[in-house]
């Protein structure tokens, strides 16, 4: 992975919107001091998400990832001048958009914060840049520009990312309390951790198995932690891991849901 690579693709959504803000404020195309402006800019607002007032980028990466938009065909490059010029191709301008609303960080509670609030408050004249190059765009494309900027889309895509976490993690929770209700029962029986690892193997296998097996990892443990492992931790798992998690997501999908 190139520098330019790497930087963008831990701050893609803040790069991506600061490209369009910059094209939506400059005419006949913008500079690399303009693209670094509004990428501080926009992070600053999200500045606890950062250390310092934002993101602090500097001007060799700027350079470095508009080199990349220009060899991926996104923008255009007019390098008659002193300083490069750059202007987004019809297609450059699409792909942007598309990246930013379905930029994989969305999970993170700011990083969604952050995207509704430009697409909710900026979503007509993004549509409008857009839709200036219809000549070059087809009806479908045309479509789908409406579509990406609409922002109850947005909540709708986000509250089925959270809901599909919910459901994960009450798997687990559930899981996790049968687990340790059978190693417990078990224990109080009698049984032996080899009996008791053979029926929560049996009956609880886990994610890794392909990997190794649950019996395998159970018998290569100490005795101390076989015990803690086996006996104790699936339920203290659940409940100082999982539930609390599982009540942040809650929480959060119903402060999104209000966004409605």
């Amino acid at each position: 992975m190139s520098r330019a690579d790497a930087i963008y693709e831990r701050n893609g959504l803040f790069i991506n919107a600061a490209m369009l803000a910059v094209h939506a404020n400059t005419e006949n195309g913008f500079y690399q001091k303009d693209v670094k402006f509004y990428i501080e800019l926009l992070t600053n607002w999200m500045e606890t998400s950062f250390e310092g007032f934002g993101l602090n980028i500097q001007n060799t990466q700027v350079q470095r990832i508009l080199e990349m938009f220009v060899n991926e065909g996104l923008l255009k490059k007019n390098s008659k001048k002193k300083r490069p010029l750059y202007i987004f191709t019809p297609i450059g301008l699409l792909e942007m958009t598309t990246r930013l609303v379905e930029d994989r960080s969305l999970f993170h509670l700011q990083n969604f914060y952050f995207l509704y609030h430009i697409v909710s408050l900026y979503s007509q004249k993004m549509e409008e840049l857009l839709l200036k190059q219809k000549g070059s765009l087809p009806k479908s494309y045309q479509l789908e520009i409406k579509h990406l900027l609409n922002p109850q889309n947005l909540v709708e895509r986000q509250k089925m990312r959270v809901q599909k976490e919910i459901d994960k993690l009450e798997d687990r929770v559930e899981e996790a309390h049968k687990m340790g209700e059978v190693a417990k029962r078990m224990k109080r029986e009698g049984k032996s951790l080899d009996q008791i690892i053979n029926s929560v193997e049996d009956l609880y296998p886990y994610q890794l198995n392909n990997q190794k097996k649950m019996g395998e990892l159970f018998k290569s443990l100490p005795p101390d932690v076989l015990y803690l492992e086996l006996i104790e931790a699936p339920q203290y798992r659940a409940t100082t891991l999982w539930e609390p998690l599982l009540l942040d997501y809650k929480q959060y999908l119903q402060r999104i849901s209000n966004l409605q």
